[in-house]
């Protein structure tokens, strides 16, 4: 019974790396294969149901939160979950709108609060800036969703930097240190962001956005280097180094909606910056999705 119990372990977890194969290598290999098709096609999907997401925030937002901010469970009687008149004092559009006028032709006198509903209010942009995704998950299920479709995309970002280690002809110790650290305050201030709403905690949240990206672009600033010492990973650089200034013009154009007369493009100056957000975090979470599709990097087994 015992022997049929090792048996069956090791020829379940031996493709894993948990125990070793010295059976058939053919096998091995086969099982190899499976796993990393296995975790490329999880991480894929998750990637693109999260960019489908962040992308359709504003349309879940008008729909969900009109449907159900009355509450129809009303667990407890705690009452409906938006419950923020449009007449308080000191609430407005931040792009000139006439917030009043807007919720009476919705036929409301009411708006999703902070932490109100299920996801931040969609009829207008009531913070400055202009509507972001931090401002849409700005409520339990909001950041819920959030967190669950990116956790696996952001998990993934270490693959590349372990498959670097192990690929590289030479690669620099020290350098790869410092990635290592980097890509640790990618991690810890992505946490953050997650956990501090924009409406209660503004200066917290910006400041964990800023280190979150100043610990990203020094992170992948030093993977590419690190790639450019070997011939072999050229295809790596560009994918890397593509992805860099996407992000990076995303940037731009988040800096830019800010800064536009709303009267000149609403639009724009509503929604310019929720967009070029959705593309930046599109590009920084799908780094190891454009590898293991676009520069054949393989999928670490552990």
């Amino acid at each position: 019974m015992i022997s049929y119990l090792v048996s069956s372990f090791k020829s379940t977890f031996a493709y894993t790396g948990l125990v070793s194969d010295d059976v058939d290598k053919k096998n091995t290999d086969f099982w190899d294969r499976w796993r990393r098709g296995e975790w490329t096609a999880i991480t894929v999907t998750y990637w693109v149901g999260f960019t489908m997401y962040i992308f359709a925030l504003p349309w879940l937002s008008d729909s969900l939160n009109q449907k159900y901010w009355w509450n129809p469970p009303n667990q407890a009687g705690l009452g409906p979950l938006c419950h923020t008149s449009v007449f308080a004092p000191g609430l407005e559009c931040k792009n000139g709108q006439d917030l009043v006028d807007i919720a009476l032709r919705h036929n409301r006198t009411w708006i999703c609060g902070c932490g109100q509903g299920l996801f931040g209010e969609s009829l207008c942009p009531v913070v400055p800036g202009g509507f972001s995704v931090s401002f849409f998950v700005g409520s339990s299920m909001g950041t819920g969703l959030f967190t669950f479709l990116s956790f696996w995309p952001m998990l993934s970002l270490w693959w590349y930097q372990d498959w670097l280690q192990r690929t590289h002809q030479n690669p620099p110790e020290k350098l790869l240190r410092y990635s290592w650290s980097a890509l640790c305050g990618v991690q810890v201030f992505y946490g953050l962001l997650c956990c501090t709403q924009v409406c209660f905690f503004p200066r917290c949240h910006a400041v964990c956005w800023i280190l979150f990206l100043i610990c990203w672009f020094t992170h992948i600033s030093l993977i590419s280097w690190i790639c450019r010492s070997d011939p072999a990973l050229q295809k790596v650089t560009h994918v890397i180094a593509t992805n860099v200034l996407i992000v990076f013009f995303a940037n731009i154009g988040m800096f830019l909606s800010t800064q536009i007369d709303c009267f000149l493009s609403m639009h724009v100056c509503s929604y310019g910056y929720w967009f070029f957000e959705c593309i930046q975090l599109s590009a920084i979470s799908g780094m190891s999705c454009f590898l293991v599709v676009l520069a054949n990097m393989e999928v670490p087994l552990y």
